[in-house]
């Protein structure tokens, strides 16, 4: 039988690998990063412990893959500098390395995950200061929505059961803030989960970048533009 590299020779003798995912994982038990690459068809094509994520540790383990005859044209992985500058000693400047679908989204839900606390806490001290009974009330009852069905916010509808949709519901048409949060969400969906070339999805990209239309964009959403990640 052929061994793990040999494997991999063949596959991309039957039909050539041009796509590489790099990332890592931390496995529980061993104290040591574990560097992955998978391929276009979502096939691990090798793993590799080492004890630093840095170049050059990750040099090596793109020069194997290197001599088994892959030759690369897109990378996809997170901001790591590390891995950035592996790839270029190893593959050159000619392949292209771009962010991941994970740490895309990773990233913007990162400033959108803030803005959503902070937006809850300041709905929370303006319920402390008002005084009209009814309206205290109400934005005390938000306040406590918001915080039980923070993680559902961020949640993709086609996932979500038919209570959730409608507590959702709920919340967007009481604060009109997490609606344009679940818009701009939708937005972002909808570039990597609808969009069928790379025309429709810089169309969609752009029509993201319009979103919120009925108020002033809140500056969280513009960061997830400023980090160039998109």
């Amino acid at each position: 039988m052929p061994n793990g590299d040999e494997i991999v020779q063949l596959l991309n003798e039957k039909k050539p690998i041009n796509e590489c995912h790099l990332d890592e994982i931390f496995p529980r038990g061993l104290n040591q990063c574990v560097l992955v690459i998978k391929d276009e068809h979502g096939r691990i094509l090798a793993t590799k412990p080492v004890d630093k994520r840095d170049e050059e540790s990750v040099k090596p383990f793109l020069q194997r893959m290197k001599n088994l005859g892959l030759l690369f044209r897109v990378f996809y992985t997170d901001g790591c500098r590390a891995y950035f500058n592996a790839i270029r000693a190893v593959f050159g400047q000619k392949v292209a390395i771009q962010y991941d679908y994970f740490h895309i989204i990773q990233n913007a839900w990162r400033h959108l995950w803030k803005w959503s606390v902070a937006h809850r806490r300041e709905i929370k001290k303006r319920s402390d200061k008002v005084t009209t009974p009814w309206y205290k009330k109400k934005l005390e009852t938000l306040a406590v929505e918001l915080w039980n069905n923070r993680y559902l916010l961020f949640k993709a509808e086609q996932r979500m059961t038919d209570d959730e949709k409608e507590r959702l519901l709920e919340i967007v048409t009481a604060d009109q803030k997490v609606g344009n949060l679940r818009t701009f969400l939708s937005g972002v969906w909808h570039i990597f989960e609808d969009s069928q070339d790379e025309n429709e999805a810089k169309e969609a990209l752009k029509k993201l970048k319009t979103l919120p239309t009925d108020s002033k964009k809140p500056k969280a959403f513009q960061r997830v533009f400023e980090d160039k990640v998109f």
